[in-house]
């Protein structure tokens, strides 16, 4: 199981605790506006264990990018050959086609 997955489901209990409010667990590991939006009501509730929850999410975030990225396919170097065809002409290049 992901660890963000863990980690909110924390966060979800203690904001239901002092806020009474409920956690998408799901919206917070694929959408990053919902996460980012969380974890500044959690920094923001000081005295509780959410901002150090939130340090964790963070941490656990960035781990899976970079094994993410680490997995990535890196794209084809292109060799330059002698048979290479010619650079498309910018917008700039090209004349503006007027009609009467």
């Amino acid at each position: 199981m992901d660890q963000r997955h863990i980690i909110v489901s924390r966060i979800d209990l203690q904001i239901r605790r002092h806020l009474g409010q409920a956690v998408d667990a799901h919206r917070a590991v694929s959408d990053t506006r919902y996460a980012n939006d969380l974890l500044l009501v959690c920094d923001a509730m000081e005295g509780t264990d959410l901002p150090q929850l939130a340090t964790q999410f963070r941490a656990a975030d960035e781990q899976m990018s970079a094994a993410r990225r680490a997995l990535a396919p890196r794209p084809a170097t292109r060799v330059p050959t002698a048979y290479a065809p010619m650079p498309v002409p910018t917008a700039a290049a090209q004349r503006p086609v007027t009609f009467r």
